[in-house]
């Protein structure tokens, strides 16, 4: 489960990746991110299980005492990894969530009041040589979800969101065969937003509405490879999955069966 390393989502963005191994069903990549802007921005913290490796990457690009800003989509483990040893080594930095972000943080961490900045979908964030939009995505698995939008190198930051389990890692959407990730797209979303299935499309569509006008060039997913000129079908596609049946996950015989396999697989190697 190793960091990976980190390559361009745009010319001043570099993404940070890791993986998980999803025993039955493929990978999924966890990405988090550093705009270099006139005020650094790191867009979440990577996963506890590879905290070393990530910080070391981050800490590569960057010097801890230059970022400005900790933006964190949502305080799941798999995005907020490395949280308080970032904060620690950016001394000058400060963390942006919603305040129910900040409510659910202190259930872990107990965060500094003075070092929060807090704010809601609809706002926006002035980081010196360009503003980043906050919206809530289409879909997300946390109340605190927000995605953000680099106006300046047009990159959508968007969460779970657009997400896509791959049978094998890559930099873009076009590494991965279309038919896979078509595939994993799917069994991505519904599993991960197993409320889509209830949700009303005609809502779903103002959102989806909404980053159309954004008219990214980059959907910079935390669970996907970069998706470049790809918004149009990749809202298609959402809009398609809204009111589909949610997904579940293998049960215990076929989990086990999984397990034996990687295994095995990984003896022969």
């Amino acid at each position: 489960m190793p960091s990976l390393k980190p390559y361009r989502a745009s010319s001043d963005t570099w993404v940070l990746p890791s993986y998980l191994p999803v025993p039955g069903i493929g990978l999924i990549v966890v990405n988090s991110y550093l705009i270099e802007s006139e005020e650094p921005v790191v867009i979440d913290t990577g996963m506890p299980i590879v905290r070393q490796e990530f910080l070391e990457n981050l800490w590569s690009l960057i010097d801890p005492k230059d970022v400005k800003w900790v933006f964190l989509t949502h305080d799941d483990a798999d995005h907020s990894g490395s949280l308080i040893e970032v904060l620690s080594a950016a001394t000058n930095a400060r963390l942006v969530t919603q305040f129910i972000g900040f409510a659910r943080l202190e259930t872990a961490f107990h965060m500094r009041p003075e070092r929060m900045h807090i704010m809601n979908p609809g706002q926006t964030l002035n980081v010196g040589d360009r503003q980043l939009a906050c919206l809530r995505p289409p879909l997300f698995d946390s109340p605190a979800t927000m995605a953000v939008f680099d106006g300046k190198s047009r990159v959508l930051f968007s969460a779970d969101s657009f997400g896509a389990f791959i049978p094998s890692l890559g930099e873009d959407v076009t590494d991965i065969p279309e038919a896979a990730y078509t595939e994993g797209f799917g069994v991505f979303n519904r599993a991960n937003h197993p409320w889509s299935a209830w949700a009303d499309k005609t809502k779903i569509d103002v959102v989806l509405e909404e980053i159309r006008r954004l008219d990214p060039q980059v959907i910079a997913g935390c669970h996907s490879p970069m998706a470049r000129g790809r918004t149009e079908s990749h809202l298609k596609a959402l809009y398609d999955l809204i009111g589909m049946e949610p997904l579940l996950g293998p049960e215990q015989g076929a989990f086990e069966t999984a397990i034996e396999a990687m295994k095995a697989a990984t003896e022969a190697h």
